[in-house]
């Protein structure tokens, strides 16, 4: 179940490079042209309100980076594709990696998240109440963009326990988990 939703934030992180790549291109046209507002319209939409401008592509491009960001971070340590210190732990043995790795995780990983993850809830929440809106005031509703941070982080958790879970096996029976 874990494996079903962290790949999911993981695909989701890498379908959202097509818009942003899209969003830095119209975003270039747009200001080699000269226009800064982009498109109008008599109605306030949700997110982006009455029109998109110059203003409004750099602020999606850097909220769908953060969303992206967030999101790749549980995937990526899924697959193993976080950051380590190869040259320490390349001259470990497998049991003492493992042992290793859940320390990191309970005593670095977790709590950080913990911490980060009750933090951004507050973040969330106030941004939330005060109907916050971009510097700008081209994006509303920024607290669609914020959530991401507690979600991102609540998946992050998640996989650091699937991993916790799978190196205290390893260590107890000898055999490796596989995280597919």
């Amino acid at each position: 179940m874990i494996g079903y939703l962290v790949n999911g934030a993981g695909r989701l992180s890498a379908a959202l490079l097509l818009p942003l790549i899209a969003l830095v291109l119209i975003g270039i046209g747009a200001r080699l042209l000269g226009f800064n507002e982009v498109v109008s319209w008599p109605v306030s939409l949700p997110v982006i309100g009455s029109g998109v401008t110059a203003n409004t592509l750099i602020e999606l491009q850097s909220f769908l980076f953060g969303i992206m960001f967030l999101f790749a971070g549980a995937s990526a340590l899924r697959r193993g594709e976080h950051v380590m210190v190869d040259m320490l732990s390349g001259t470990f043995s497998d049991r003492t990696r493992a042992v290793i790795d859940s320390l990191a995780i309970l005593f670095l990983m977790l709590p950080f998240l913990a911490v980060a993850g009750w933090a951004s809830i507050g973040f969330v929440e106030r941004s939330w109440f005060a109907a916050e809106t971009s510097h700008s005031g081209s994006l509303t509703h920024i607290f669609l963009f914020k959530a991401a941070i507690p979600v991102g982080l609540f998946l992050l958790a998640l996989e650091s326990l699937s991993r916790l879970c799978g190196n205290i096996v390893f260590l107890i029976k000898g055999e490796p988990v596989r995280h597919d």
